[in-house]
């Protein structure tokens, strides 16, 4: 088969001088390969131009989140909502300082708002995520509480119908005379022109719900819907947005001391009870019931259940959990459940039923051993599985989050009768786990991205995570990112290969950061090396440590990065990056930083700061009046800084880099904007001996003088070592002028003078000839994997291997009416060929 690719080219002059580093290259402008390349990558490698020798490169992912920082629990929901009119779909989630975010895309612009919904309250528990719904004047209504905290659900409704770049004021209700509320959900019944309100209430007892008829203006008074005693009700719904519900539900005994763990001897059980598994219906016009039709009275106590609404019982010595319910085209309902064998909730089981209505009955099937905890150490958020949901177009489909090789990833998986097998793998050699996959309520086939989950991050339990919200599909690459030596001489020239099926031949942005010493590295939203993984939860004394990642992807960038900025006057954006290096002999920091001034106009914004004063580090910031970089040093003997002659130009992407270096005596202390440096002999003092727990980039909040940078950061990065000038100034180039660093060349297929032969020779053959000229053009014939309708049968080309040479030659000839063959197809060896 012949393989296309594009020469890519980094032209001498671009190069400041020889240097060796990672280079971003802009594949955004290349109609052709943003039409090809897959957004995973899997399609996509980079050789040197011998075509043959690789060349580390990863994807610089592009659209591929649609927030950070966040996460969404499996009983609030729904997260992810289509809106057919405005063509919009909204993602909610909280961050790990509480806060309320809404992510709204536009499908007909291709661009994403992140929208700050809630700063009241605040609570770092993924409990707490908004439910979304749409209003019937096409507004958007969220609601939002704590977990098991407060006795208020707050709301925010947009300003205006379909549209989700302004918001009211937040609002609240009492909804419950219990109060004690969590998992706030939202569902509108068109049929009855009423929204639902449900939510846990009681401290963590039993469910309740109120509705509206005038579309969240007034609620009625609290309706008690499950109350199962001394168990806890976890319940997961299902609405075709008409006139009806469908509910999976399981009962957990309400006893805190139930969970066993004993990492050392490897035990982690619950004793909470087997937990059956149950479902109910609701239709409007006969209410609450069984599966069968027979009524069920309200508040629903366990016992209530009868045979057609227990879909696996306690019997045994097994746990069980829920997972998701739906309803297909026939009409038939289908559950999703986990089961834990022996109470050991370090494993996941996941089964699908089926209820038969004739029979009043459910029949279960094992999916598969969906896999291990999604958390490192041992404790309740063992149990939590990574889990599955059905796709709302097709009841025979489910994401799900497998473990493979230790990882969670999201795949699809079908069912053929009572048979599931892997469908597509939508992630795959993660670094970090995939969970917690949702449809977007009211998916509409061809709509994208349609399918949201929360990863590339950590997760330890409800109130310690640092996540993105990942979506797929994602937009293709806007970038790919190469390890390179240039020589600052020589034009650097690269192939970029593109097939038409996985390939998995480009490396993990770890492995192309190897060698760099960076112990924190982006680019774009795509992290190299992250420090943050051998954090503790929490700091010594038993304060939490903050862990918050970047709010929100900037994809107007050329290579995407991480747009910060004042987002609320409580919060603003931070993104930890721990460990420090206090008592490195070298230390650099680099930033591609596109910012603007800040509407309080501080004295200062903050790019890099240490978390406490008197502990070692080093901080840079923005000066407001002069517009001037500062790079700070901490020492014992105290900070040393020094301020750029030059300033930092606006809106736009500039580098910044500062270093100090111990053992550089003349110049120990410096910073670059662009390619203009700045150096200072400084102290001689080593840096501090003090342990910073961690650095930000950005800031949590404002402090005195100093703000959150207002801006976006293409590329940030602390390293151990020392930057060469010649590597900051290319790379400099690299991101300020994209189109000019790299060009890229036409479409290619590898072996096209071998082709050209092969054509010019098969015209020698009659039939062949008059299959040439049927085809049309020998670059008809060029393409991969030709075949050739002729009067005699097939000619197909193949790729041959002779010693280190590649080659195309005809598989076979068609059958002429001789019968004569070209080659020998019965063999593997082909006249010292050998099929490739």
């Amino acid at each position: 088969m012949s393989r296309r690719f594009k020469r890519v080219t980094i032209p001498a002059s671009i190069q400041a001088g020889k240097c060796s580093g990672i280079f971003p290259i802009d594949l955004s402008t290349d109609a052709q390969l943003q039409a090809a390349v897959f957004p995973t990558g899997r399609n996509v490698y980079v050789t040197e131009d011998d075509g043959e020798t690789p060349v580390p490169a990863c994807l610089i992912p592009k659209g591929h989140i649609c927030g950070s920082n966040g996460g969404w629990t499996w009983f609030t929901q729904p997260v992810a909502v289509y809106d057919p009119v405005g063509n919009n779909t909204l993602t909610g989630w909280v961050n790990q300082q509480g806060a309320r975010h809404i992510s709204v895309y536009n499908h007909d612009t291709k661009t994403q708002q992140d929208i700050l919904l809630s700063t009241t309250d605040l609570e770092g528990d993924d409990h707490n995520n908004p439910s979304i719904c749409i209003r019937s004047d096409g507004r958007y209504l969220v609601a939002y509480c704590e977990h098991n905290e407060r006795n208020t659900v707050k709301f925010r409704v947009s300003t205006n119908p379909n549209d989700g770049s302004a918001w009211d004021a937040e609002y609240s209700i009492t909804p419950t005379v219990e109060g004690i509320l969590s998992y706030s959900q939202l569902w509108r019944l068109s049929g009855e022109n009423k929204i639902y309100l449900f939510g846990r209430h009681k401290g963590a007892d039993a469910w309740y719900y109120v509705t509206s008829t005038d579309d969240g203006a007034t609620w009625s008074a609290q309706v008690d819907f499950i109350d199962h005693g001394t168990f806890q009700c976890y319940p997961r719904f299902w609405t075709n947005g008409v006139d009806k519900f469908l509910i999976v539900c399981t009962k957990k005994e309400n006893n805190v001391n139930s969970f066993i763990a004993n990492e050392s001897a490897g035990v982690a059980l619950d004793l909470t009870g087997n937990r059956p598994i149950y479902a109910l219906q609701y239709n409007s016009g006969s209410g609450w019931a069984e599966m069968n039709g027979d009524a069920l009275t309200l508040p629903i106590v366990h016992t209530d259940y009868g045979a057609s609404s227990i879909i696996a019982t306690d019997a045994g010595n097994d746990s069980r959990w829920v997972g998701d319910i739906t309803q297909d085209a026939e009409g038939v309902v289908h559950a999703l459940y986990y089961v834990y064998p022996n109470h050991d909730e370090r494993n996941h089981d996941l089964y699908h039923a089926t209820y038969d209505a004739d029979t009043e009955t459910w029949s279960s099937v094992k999916v598969m051993d969906e896999g291990g905890p999604i958390v490192s150490h041992y404790s309740p958020s063992v149990s939590y599985p990574g889990v599955a949901v059905f796709d709302p177009l097709d009841a025979s489909k489910i994401a799900v989050a497998r473990e493979v090789a230790g990882i969670r990833e999201i795949e699809i998986w079908k069912r053929t009768g009572s048979t599931w097998a892997k469908l597509q793998e939508i992630t795959s050699g993660s670094t970090a786990h995939n969970f917690r996959p949702n449809f977007a309520h009211g998916r509409v086939a061809g709509v994208e991205p349609y399918l949201f989950w929360m990863g590339a991050g950590r997760y330890e339990g409800y109130e310690d995570f640092t996540l993105a919200m990942m979506q797929y599909p994602a937009r293709p690459a806007s970038g790919i990112l190469v390890r390179l030596e240039l020589d600052g001489v020589t034009d650097r020239v690269l192939r970029v290969y593109y097939t038409d099926q996985n390939e998995d031949k480009l490396q993990s942005p770890q492995e192309v950061a190897a060698g760099m010493g960076a112990l924190n590295l982006y680019v774009g939203s795509l992290r190299l090396a992250d420090n943050r993984a051998n954090r503790t939860n929490f700091a010594a004394g038993g304060s939490k440590a903050l862990t918050v990642l970047n709010t929100q992807e900037d994809t107007d960038e050329t290579f995407g990065g991480i747009k910060f900025g004042p987002v609320g006057s409580d919060i603003s954006s931070k993104m930890l990056i721990s460990p420090a290096v206090e008592n490195s002999f070298r230390v650099a920091m680099v930033a591609v930083v596109n910012w603007k001034t800040h509407p309080s106009a501080p004295l200062q914004q903050s790019i890099l700061s240490n978390n406490s004063a008197g502990q070692g580090g080093i901080i840079t910031r923005i000066t407001t009046a002069t517009s001037k970089f500062q790079f700070f040093a901490i020492l014992s003997s105290g900070a040393i800084s020094v301020t750029s002659d030059v300033a930092v130009p606006q809106n736009e992407p500039v580098l910044l880099y500062g270093e100090f270096d111990r053992f550089d005596t003349a110049r120990r202390i410096k910073n670059r904007v662009g390619e203009t440096e700045k150096t200072d002999a400084g102290a001689s003092a080593s840096m501090s001996t003090a342990v910073a727990q961690y650095h930000t980039i950005g800031q949590e909040k404002p402090s005195g003088t100093t703000y959150p940078l207002n801006g976006t950061l293409s590329m940030v990065g602390i390293f151990e070592r020392t930057l060469p000038k010649a590597y900051t100034d290319t790379l400099s180039r690299a991101f300020s002028s994209p189109a000019t660093f790299a060009t890229i060349g036409t479409e290619q297929l590898d072996n096209e003078p071998l082709i050209a032969d092969i054509v010019a020779a098969m015209k020698s053959d009659e039939v062949i000839a008059k299959a040439l000229a049927d085809a049309g053009t020998a670059a008809d014939i060029a393409a991969a994997d030709q075949v050739l309708q002729t009067d005699g049968g097939v000619l197909k080309l193949k790729t041959y291997r002779r010693g280190t040479t590649t080659e195309i030659i005809p598989e076979k000839t068609a059958l002429t009416p001789t019968g004569a063959d070209l080659t020998n197809p019965a063999t593997e060896q082909l006249g010292g060929y050998k099929e490739e």
